[in-house]
């Protein structure tokens, strides 16, 4: 077990063979699609990479992600907490041909044998995928919360004069 350090680059089936488990903090700096998407640099990115090999000899990996980031409330544009925490796992192959290998509830990820293997890039997208579409707080915890526009008062009715009053006071007054 390795405490500390997460690599950027691993060769996975090397560390499948020697049942390495790396364990540690990533920061934005490592993450700079997840740092555009952020409010604050305020995150706290807990991971764990575990290794082994299985059943039928495949290179296998697990990534448990425990994340806290910032983002902009959509509804009152303040800040929010957002928490996610989630467990991925993966099967390494050199070709399609080993899909048949693939463990239920495992992805696959095609490499070739002695390619090295982006681990930051691969942690990066799961947890864009992790946080929401449009984020926003609880209605109950909103700072402001939106309220509709009051409708405009409705003008009183300029009343008129009906056009064929005129010919009404000369039916009655013949003489005007």
């Amino acid at each position: 077990m390795s405490n500390g350090l997460i690599p950027d680059y691993i060769e996975p089936y090397k560390l499948a063979d020697r049942n390495i488990t790396y364990k540690g903090s990533i920061t934005l700096a490592d993450l700079p699609r997840l740092h555009e998407a952020l409010a604050t640099d305020e995150v706290s990115i807990d991971v764990e990479v575990v290794f082994k090999r299985g059943e039928q000899k495949q290179a296998l990996m697990s990534i448990m992600l425990d994340a806290k980031v910032c983002l902009v409330c959509q509804r009152c544009l303040d800040i929010m907490t957002f928490c996610t925490a989630g467990t991925y796992h993966y099967m390494f192959m050199a070709d399609e041909k080993e899909e048949v290998l693939l463990p239920e509830g495992y992805d696959a990820l095609e490499l070739g044998v002695k390619d090295p293997f982006d681990l930051k890039v691969l942690i990066e997208d799961e947890l864009l995928l992790a946080l929401p579409i449009i984020p926003i707080h609880e209605l109950n915890e909103c700072q402001q919360l939106v309220k509709l526009d009051e409708p405009e008062p409705i003008e009183t009715e300029v009343k008129r004069s009906n056009p064929f009053s005129v010919l009404a006071q000369l039916k009655r007054d013949p003489k005007a």
